[in-house]
């Protein structure tokens, strides 16, 4: 009787890699955030009603409107960021980025949905931008910046 060899695994059969998983995932969810965030733009009505008490003077509103701008303006130039750290390769299979990046993507694209629906305070955005939105763009913009370093000491 022959022995039996072990069949070799096929690809199909095999677990994805990490980068198969991450990857993909972060430029999902970036893609969503993006969305939610320029959702934003046209339902801040709500909530700059909500964040200026009693009957707000027009200042008072553009005051609220302008800060709402300011915030969404803010977000939107860390998604750039992130999309750039992305697509530009500087980090796409950095793991620890990546990860931190789903993270705060999930959390800001959820947030930033529920700040919409609920009409929350004006101030929960900035919250949410600080947080959410700063945090990755400077740990993007540090690789960016090393990256871009390196290739140019090289050259």
């Amino acid at each position: 009787r022959a022995p039996v060899r072990p069949r070799a695994r096929s690809a199909a059969m095999m677990p994805p890699k990490t980068a198969e998983i991450i990857v993909p995932l972060r430029f999902m969810l970036t893609v969503g955030t993006l969305i939610a965030t320029l959702l934003v733009y046209f339902h801040r009505a709500d909530n700059v009603a909500v964040s200026v008490a009693g009957n707000p003077t027009t200042a008072e509103l553009q005051a609220a409107d302008a800060s709402v701008l300011a915030a969404w303006a803010v977000q939107l130039i860390c998604l750039a960021i992130s999309l750039t750290g992305l697509l530009g390769g500087f980090s796409m299979f950095m793991h620890g980025v990546g990860l931190l990046q789903i993270v705060c993507q999930l959390a800001a694209g959820v947030l930033t949905c529920l700040f919409i629906l609920g009409s929350w305070h004006i101030a929960a955005l900035w919250y949410i931008t600080g947080f959410l939105g700063i945090v990755p763009a400077v740990a993007e913009t540090g690789i960016i910046a090393t990256a871009l370093a390196c290739r140019s000491q090289r050259q």
